[in-house]
């Protein structure tokens, strides 16, 4: 019997390997809703205030019983930069069969404590890490959506000021 001081052994100690496989080309997720400059704004179809998606693109790596677990900052520069407390959220999803071979869309959805905080020029920093039941796992490169409530007027849009009422296509 072996005695390391803490835990009375019964048998020999054992070496063993423990490898994990890092998948290091995961490509960064997309903003579908932005307008050709990466922007939300307060003309943004769907409006902020109903949620902000995140477009994870098919993937070979993922697979059935899979987690994408998609890690949203809200920020105050406007490139990802100078987070904002209280922004933070992650959001997780377990792959089924049918998400095999499609995009796969996430919505912030929380406006008043993940959207609402960036006013003027601020942003939206994500990512997404990948665990497969393999147990390899990946982290994917990061994106930033500038998300702009201000209007050149000066006034802010909310859920209660919607300033865009025509039915404009958000190029």
């Amino acid at each position: 019997m072996w005695c390391n001081g803490v835990n009375q052994q019964e048998s020999l100690v054992t070496r063993v390997k423990v490898w994990i496989v890092l998948i290091e080309d995961l490509k960064e997720p997309v903003f579908p809703h932005a307008n050709r400059w990466g922007v939300l704004d307060c003309c943004a179809k769907p409006r902020l205030w109903e949620g902000v998606t995140v477009r994870i693109k098919a993937d070979p790596h993922f697979g059935a019983g899979d987690i994408v677990t998609l890690v949203w900052q809200g920020c105050r520069g406007e490139n990802g930069t100078s987070p904002i407390a209280g922004t933070y959220a992650e959001l997780q999803k377990k792959l089924v069969a049918s998400d095999v071979g499609k995009d796969l869309d996430f919505v912030v959805a929380d406006y008043e404590k993940l959207i609402a905080p960036m006013v003027n020029n601020g942003s939206g920093l994500v990512y997404y890490e990948l665990q497969r039941i393999d147990g390899s796992k990946g982290k994917s490169k990061s994106d930033f959506v500038i998300i702009n409530r201000t209007m050149p007027s000066g006034a802010t849009c909310s859920p209660t000021n919607d300033l865009c009422e025509t039915d404009w296509t958000n190029d």
